[in-house]
């Protein structure tokens, strides 16, 4: 996944086929990303592996709150959740609210879906992951890639 001191739009994009909500409760959705190795990553001889580097700490929690949140039940499980709008960023200031992430390092997205309440307290919140959406955040492209950087969406 290509990262930008701008920020850059995550491809493919993160897309969610949900069920199981209350029709008529209101919930938020959201993303976010969790390193998912202890050391970063390298390309050589033609395939990612583990280098004997640690993974720097994330600096602050990369969140996402899908635009169309807090919605019922019935929205959510009616069609995809779709986070066509999350930018990924190496930029520490961060002006625009990307997500911060760095550069060779491998992450996880998870999906949370929590109940809306009138109460302050969090309730029944519930945390998906996928292991097939790991990605390797980097500034360019490691491989041959040309086939792949002709992949338009």
């Amino acid at each position: 996944m290509i990262i930008t001191k701008q920020g850059r739009r995550m491809f493919p994009t993160l897309q969610y086929g949900i069920d199981g909500l209350e029709p008529t409760k209101k919930y938020n959705v959201f993303v976010d990303i969790i390193p998912s190795e202890v050391t970063t990553m390298k390309f050589q001889a033609g395939k990612w592996i583990k280098s004997n580097t640690p993974a720097s700490k994330q600096s602050k929690s990369c969140v996402y709150l899908h635009p169309e949140s807090p919605n019922t039940g019935a929205f959510w499980m009616r069609n995809e959740v779709i986070f066509s709008k999350i930018k990924l960023t190496n930029n520490k200031k961060n002006p625009d609210s990307h997500m911060l992430l760095n550069s060779m390092h491998k992450y996880l997205p998870r999906l949370h879906i929590v109940e809306v309440t009138d109460s302050k307290e969090t309730e029944n919140v519930q945390t998906f992951m996928f292991p097939e959406t790991k990605f390797i955040a980097v500034t360019a492209y490691q491989n041959d890639g040309a086939q792949f950087t002709k992949l338009r969406y």
